[in-house]
């Protein structure tokens, strides 16, 4: 081995330095696959300083067995040589005879130049690798993990009398040791056990007690005849002398808990004191009725430590007094309560009892004030036809409106009540007020009374809307009108869903269920002399045959299908009145000659809807971009 060590550092650079470097393997789990089969470890090294040769040792755990190793990637080092030609070179790396589990290599001496400086032998320059060498290693088929433990320790060189010596320590004796563990996929690493405790017994030297403890490792228990104490514990003599058994245990964290430390000893009975014989002279009991606090203060006073008493419990102690208040009891003729207290001086026996019987009033009970219940709060609001007054408040509450506080109830309800007065022809006065009351035991709660104006309705005009002007009437399904107003001019255009089953209202003529349609002027309703038919017209329009005379007939439109009308009233008043089926596209003109582009539908709020409804702004639009408005009531 000798002669070996002496070839490997003939490859070294005289001189060269040693480095801050170890190798290590980072913690790995083994798959149960691999159990019984050989695996590749990789080993890493981390360098301070550039070094040229190391040795490393490897323990491996029980089941893990050693089958050999190679060079890793990094071990292959890029230099340039003495010409300046960028080559490699790949350590080599030996395993020693004499122990299979360590491993020397060392870097060949080969001259190189970096930035024109010439060195001596190429190095490992300082940094992190990540595959020094390889490892090769076989685990048994019970193999249960455990740890891998990597000692490195850098190697020196040097000449002396031109003969390279054996590779040596280098001189800091630097030894660097990494651990890894090695668990097993789906198993676990058997735990270590802590260590066992020690068990300490020391007398305090006056006959008085022991001070029992344990030490050990991480958290150490201490047991006395099974029962568990402090750690330590003082153990007090007794009057005769006696066994203890004593344990222990103790568990670091991560570690199964060590075994169990046990230690019988002998406690010896404690010193005999001579007897004491005299006797503390008995207390005396006070007592003092204090009718601010509704208590009676009871004192005993003697001497040394006093104690009083009620019913054998212990009330209350202290150092030459004690002192304990009884709170006045709920019997109106009170209550009588038997006392006691003793006394003890030390060095001397406890006194005799002291007895006393002390009489405790009853308590002053006011009855509790009524509970005054809030006024509601009472508010009016005045509408077109009546004004509703609303009160609310806790529990009932009343609303009374007259023009006397002696008036009845007009409304009644519970947290609320409402009650409304129709507005009449002329102007009322009223006084209105509101009670409240939570129940029957609490005070009732009043508002200010508040003198209101019931305002007369207003006198409004026609109460048709539709008497004046100039409308087209159109029975709905329903047999209810729908009205379009018309404006000289202007044309209007109503697309129609009306079947014609059921169309109308069945009273006007049971026999006939066309739907129909008339014009009401100036509250003036119009229509054919008899009831002509209006016949569909495709796309064309036609002036009305029949002049407008007043009466109660109606045109009328037999067809089976859903409809499209429209009407044009020229500015001296002479209509031109288009009907067709709305199912036909080629529909799409009205009697003033223009191309509809779409109909829109808006409320009075100006919200568009999807169809009329109620008061209702018709919007037609057509392809030359202009657009008429009606109003619609349906």
């Amino acid at each position: 081995m000798k002669k070996f060590l002496f070839t490997l550092v003939a490859l070294m650079m005289a001189g060269s330095l040693c480095a801050e470097e170890y190798l290590y393997i980072e913690n790995f789990e083994v798959a149960q696959s691999e159990l019984g089969d050989m695996i590749e470890i990789p080993v890493k090294a981390h360098y301070d300083y550039a070094v040229s040769a190391w040795q490393v040792d490897f323990t491996f755990p029980e089941g893990m067995t050693l089958e050999g190793a190679e060079q890793g990637a990094d071990m292959t080092l890029e230099y340039y040589n003495r010409m300046g030609k960028a080559t490699s070179l790949k350590a080599p790396l030996y395993n020693s005879d004499e122990n299979p589990t360590r491993f020397i290599t060392a870097v060949a001496e080969a001259g190189y130049t970096q930035d024109k400086v010439a060195y001596g032998c190429v190095k490992w320059l300082a940094g992190d690798y990540d595959e020094m060498l390889l490892l090769y290693v076989t685990v048994s088929a019970d193999f249960k993990g455990g740890d891998i433990v990597v000692v490195t320790q850098p190697s020196c060189g040097e000449e002396y009398e031109g003969v390279r010596p054996d590779v040596v320590p280098c001189p800091k004796g630097q030894v660097n040791e990494k651990v890894a563990t090695v668990t097993v996929e789906g198993g676990s690493v058997e735990p270590e056990v802590t260590a066992t405790p020690t068990i300490n017994v020391e007398d305090n030297a006056e006959g008085e007690y022991l001070v029992i403890s344990a030490t050990g490792d991480g958290t150490v228990k201490l047991y006395i005849d099974g029962m568990q104490v402090s750690n330590p514990f003082q153990y007090n003599y007794q009057d005769e002398e006696h066994e203890i058994i004593i344990t222990a245990t103790a568990q670091e964290e991560g570690k199964e808990i060590s075994e169990t430390a046990t230690l019988t000893y002998t406690v010896p009975a404690k010193a005999v004191e001579p007897p004491v014989t005299e006797q503390t002279e008995k207390p005396v009991i006070t007592s003092e009725e204090d009718d601010d606090l509704q208590v009676v203060h009871v004192t005993a006073t003697g001497n040394g430590h006093i104690c009083l008493y009620w019913d054998d419990q212990l009330m209350a102690e202290g150092n030459g007094t004690a002192t304990w208040d009884i709170p006045y009891g709920e019997d109106p003729e009170g209550e009588e309560y038997g006392v006691s207290a003793t006394a003890q001086e030390e060095g001397k026996l406890v006194s005799d009892y002291a007895l006393a019987t002390i009489f405790v009033p009853g308590k002053e009970v006011t009855p509790p004030a009524p509970y005054q219940t809030p006024a509601p709060e009472l508010t009016y609001v005045v509408n077109d036809d009546a004004v509703v007054f609303t009160a609310t408040g806790e529990g009932t509450v009343t609303i009374y409106i007259n023009e006397l506080r002696a008036a009845e109830p007009v409304a009644t309800g519970e947290g609320t009540a409402t009650y409304t007065i129709a507005r009449g022809e002329e102007d009322v006065y009223v006084s209105a007020w509101a009670t409240a009351q939570r129940d029957e035991e609490a005070l009732v709660g009043i508002s200010e009374s508040q003198y209101v104006l019931i305002p007369a309705l207003e006198q409004v005009g026609p109460q048709d809307p539709h008497a004046e002007g100039m409308w087209l009437v159109l029975i709905d399904k329903n047999g209810e009108p729908v009205y379009v107003e018309l404006t000289p001019g202007q044309g209007a255009q109503v697309a129609l869903d009306y079947p014609t089953y059921g169309g109308y209202n069945a009273e006007m003529d049971p026999e006939n269920p066309d739907v129909r349609y008339y014009f009401l002027i100036d509250g003036v309703r119009y229509g054919a002399e008899v009831e002509d038919d209006v016949t569909n017209m495709g796309d064309m329009a036609q002036t009305l045959q029949n002049p407008l005379v007043e009466g109660e007939n109606c045109y009328v439109i037999p067809t089976g299908y859903n409809y499209l009308i429209g009407v044009y009233v020229a500015s001296d008043g002479s209509m031109f009145v288009m009907c067709a089926q709305a199912g036909f596209t080629g529909i799409d003109e009205l009697v003033n000659g223009k191309t509809v582009a779409g109909v829109r539908y808006f409320n009075m709020a100006g919200q568009e809807m999807q169809e009329a409804n109620g008061v209702t702004i018709v919007v037609t639009t057509y392809t030359d971009g202009t657009t008429t408005a009606v109003k619609v009531i349906k």
